[in-house]
């Protein structure tokens, strides 16, 4: 069973890596530690007078700003011209034919002179999701192909190399021979022995 990725926290996953408490903190704080509850009146942005958080430490304006346009900044700045799509978390969004779908899908589907299977996704190289240059897109077979990818090319900025992985613990990248594998992560021996002799003693 995997447990929550917060150091201390042994309660199972519920999503992103966090379990239901540490989810929710995150979700709405943009971070997992706890914030008294009078200090819960204001959006993370400066200068807002905004109620908030609503998540991700932002009110719901700055939070739905994010959603449609991608940023935060002014909603006029960031309108885009009529007849080329809406913005959602980035991705730029086409209706056509009574379809919205994403441009980055439409422009792979093009290339390929087919519509794509249902579990395909389309990755952005740059890890940009409004470059949609046929150059800067990779056709997955699935979501766990495409995580993958997400997965090497964190390691390779974390430590030049793609085929380490991070500990869970310690956070640091090691070489798979030094590592074990538990459920979807991996982790030192001595990482693990250390955390479970520290639940041992806070049981008793």
């Amino acid at each position: 069973m995997t447990i929550c990725s917060v150091e201390g926290c042994d309660k199972p996953n519920y999503q992103h890596s966090y379990c239901k408490l540490h989810y929710w903190r995150w979700y709405r704080n943009g971070h997992t530690d706890l914030i008294p509850r009078f200090k819960r009146s204001s959006c993370s942005v400066e200068g807002c007078i905004g109620k908030g958080p609503f998540r991700h430490g932002l009110c719901s304006m700055h939070s739905q700003r994010v959603d449609r346009f991608g940023e935060i900044g002014q909603v006029e700045r960031l309108r885009r011209e009529p007849g080329t799509g809406t913005i959602s978390n980035g991705y730029i969004i086409i209706y056509k034919s009574g379809v919205d779908k994403g441009e980055h899908v439409r422009i792979a589907e093009r290339a390929l002179g087919h519509e794509l299977p249902p579990a395909a996704v389309v990755h952005h190289i740059d890890e940009n999701p409004s470059n949609n240059d046929p150059s800067n897109l990779v056709v997955c077979p699935d979501q766990g192909y495409h995580m993958l990818i997400h997965q090497r090319m964190n390691a390779l900025k974390a430590c030049g190399n793609v085929n380490w992985r991070k500990c869970w613990i310690c956070k640091t990248y090691d070489d798979l021979e030094n590592l074990r594998k538990r459920g979807t992560s991996h982790i030192h021996l001595k990482c693990e022995a250390k955390y479970c002799l520290e639940k041992r003693r806070a049981r008793s």
